[in-house]
């Protein structure tokens, strides 16, 4: 088992595709890093073995966005 600490948008691009069971997260709550749950979620679909899950924290302000950019990856 491999556990990496990183900023998503540089480690995806060494890992190779269908390669992760899960990620987990505690992106910046701010609004203005909303952006960073499609860029996440785009991994993730990219990322995740079949049956993976993408773990992501955030604050319930941002509940209604994130689950609709990341329903345009993931299932």
């Amino acid at each position: 088992m491999n556990i990496f600490q990183a900023d998503f948008r540089d480690l995806v691009l060494e890992l190779p595709d269908h390669s992760v069971d899960a990620i987990i997260t505690d992106p910046p709550y701010a609004r203005q890093y909303q952006s960073l749950y499609a860029d996440l979620a785009a991994a993730a679909s990219r990322l995740l073995r079949r049956g993976g899950s993408l773990l992501a924290i955030l604050p319930n302000y941002n509940l209604p966005y994130v689950l609709s950019v990341v329903g345009e990856h993931l299932k």
